[in-house]
């Protein structure tokens, strides 16, 4: 199940629906099946923790199969972008401690996050 956010949301949006936020690398990309479902992983290396546990160090992000038909609301991450990511827990759809960056504001890279 996808839950996509339609439409720009303000910071205040954004940072209030979001459970975790981080700024991490994307160093890792898989297929995996988790309960009977084969879906995208990637792995997140946090370096700084904005908002959620202090604890982290990886984040297991849910993504696109790599090899599946595109979908026009996929938005594809790629092995090393570095950045703050915005996340939200995907408990309530069965994946707990996966997450999801599933809004192109849910993700700034390190280069326009520095502007």
């Amino acid at each position: 199940m996808h839950i996509l956010v339609c439409g720009k949301q303000s910071d205040t949006e954004l940072i209030e629906q979001s459970d975790v936020i981080v700024t991490a690398e994307l160093i890792g990309q898989a297929q995996v099946t988790i309960n009977h479902v084969v879906v995208g992983m990637g792995v997140l290396e946090v370096t700084e923790i904005l908002k959620g546990d202090n604890e982290l160090q990886v984040i297991l992000l849910k993504l696109p199969l790599i090899e599946a038909p595109r979908s026009s609301t996929d938005i594809l991450y790629k092995k090393w972008q570095s950045g703050l990511w915005f996340l939200r827990e995907l408990k309530r759809e069965g994946f707990e401690d996966i997450y999801l960056a599933n809004h192109p504001q849910c993700f700034i890279s390190i280069e326009n996050a520095e502007e």
